[in-house]
């Protein structure tokens, strides 16, 4: 039998290609060579848009970061009966968060305030709101009418939902201090004599909200040694895993087992302890003041 030899391989079929054929296959070529050029092309324009977006976001945002450091900057410094230390960490590049202290021929006023919400709007907000403090401190006037006057200022430029606590203490060269809270977190006064704490706090509402206002100015007795803290609520609304606060209670078992040591060391704890307790999701802020006589 003469079958198939299977060891040889078929004889090749090969097909006449017209011109018209080829033509077409060429031109279908240079369509694709030239989609695929045209998407390169687009796709580097977009690159290039894009990276200038971001590159022009990032620069603003470095900007505006050392624009909130000038405005806030670590305070670290002492008169002849006060000494004082403040920081602010922001929880995000631009905080909303502000610490002040303004001293006056001997005499000084130290505050802390909290912006409501978080990025740009609210930093920008803090400025506005450092400038009108700085600007009512500067024209003179008694400090029991600060809030006063910064809540008349600032109650028509305020989104509905926006709103300022704020807490501050002034020495006028008396024996007391003056001190008054719009809607902060209590403040917290360290006798150093007998190793106690004291919470003070006022029930006033925090500034933007009413119009016309009035708010309560109150007097304390700080002895030598003694310790006033002002934080905001970035410290004691931290939460751990479990959604457990920080709390005031920590930060006064801070103050309690440091309340004499220096006030850069009694800062630096509370934040730490803050920080193991839970992530930060909040600017902290915080203005620590001794009376050295």
């Amino acid at each position: 039998n003469a079958g198939p030899d299977w060891r040889r391989p078929p004889h090749p079929v090969f097909r006449k290609v017209s011109a018209e054929s080829k033509l077409r296959h060429y031109a279908d070529e240079a369509h694709k060579l030239e989609d695929l050029e045209s998407g390169y092309v687009l796709f580097l324009l977009f690159f290039q848009w894009e990276g200038k977006r971001f590159f022009a976001a990032h620069t603003e945002i470095a900007l505006a970061t050392e624009i909130h450091r000038s405005l806030v900057p670590e305070l670290s410094f002492q008169t002849s009966a006060f000494q004082f230390f403040g920081a602010s960490f922001p929880s995000g590049a631009v905080g909303g968060d502000l610490v002040d202290v303004v001293v006056r021929n001997d005499t000084w006023l130290g505050y802390v305030a909290d912006v409501s919400g978080h990025g740009v709007p609210a930093g920008v907000l803090m400025s506005m709101v450092k400038s009108a403090a700085r600007m009512r401190l500067a024209c003179g006037g008694h400090q029991s009418e600060l809030l006063d006057d910064l809540n008349g200022v600032l109650k028509p430029l305020l989104a509905s939902n926006m709103f300022v606590t704020f807490a501050y203490a002034a020495w006028n060269g008396g024996p007391d201090l003056a001190f008054a809270s719009a809607g902060h977190v209590p403040l917290l006064h360290y006798h150093a004599s007998a190793g106690e704490l004291e919470e003070l706090m006022a029930a006033d509402l925090p500034l933007g909200i009413v119009a016309g206002q009035r708010f309560a100015s109150n007097k304390l007795r700080l002895e030598s040694g003694d310790l006033l803290a002002i934080i905001t609520d970035g410290f004691t609304e931290t939460f751990d895993s479990g959604d457990n606060e920080f709390g005031m209670e920590r930060v006064k078992q801070v103050l309690y087992a440091s309340g004499t040591k220096d006030l850069r060391f009694i800062s630096t704890e509370i934040r730490a302890r803050a920080l193991a307790h839970g992530e930060q999701r909040d600017d902290q802020t915080i203005l620590l003041i001794r009376r050295l006589r």
